[in-house]
């Protein structure tokens, strides 16, 4: 199952540009943050990163994710907009 706070780190990292700020404003340890890009690979049988010493840059299929992960993100925030949306109409018509 793919976990949406593993994008969510994604997007905050590509934003931050460095694990350790992702962190900080994450508001985990670094090497958390680290586990949970492993992981998100995994998740996704891709490579996202290029590892260097001290360096963790975006591969071209990682550039493209974080693309695809804003969409997929901004669609989900529709989603559960849409059925809180629905479920007040639907309670209003209810009591009145």
């Amino acid at each position: 199952m793919l976990n949406l706070q593993h994008l969510e780190q994604l997007i905050v990292f590509s934003q931050e540009g460095t694990l350790s700020k992702a962190a900080e404003v994450l508001l985990i340890s670094q090497p958390s943050l680290t586990r949970n890009m492993q992981m998100l690979e995994d998740e996704l049988g891709v490579t996202l990163f290029e590892r260097r010493k001290n360096k963790l840059s975006f591969t071209e299929t990682g550039h493209q994710t974080v693309k695809l992960t804003q969409k997929f993100l901004k669609q989900k925030q529709k989603f559960l907009d849409d059925v809180q949306h629905f479920a007040l109409k639907e309670n209003y018509f209810w009591w009145c």
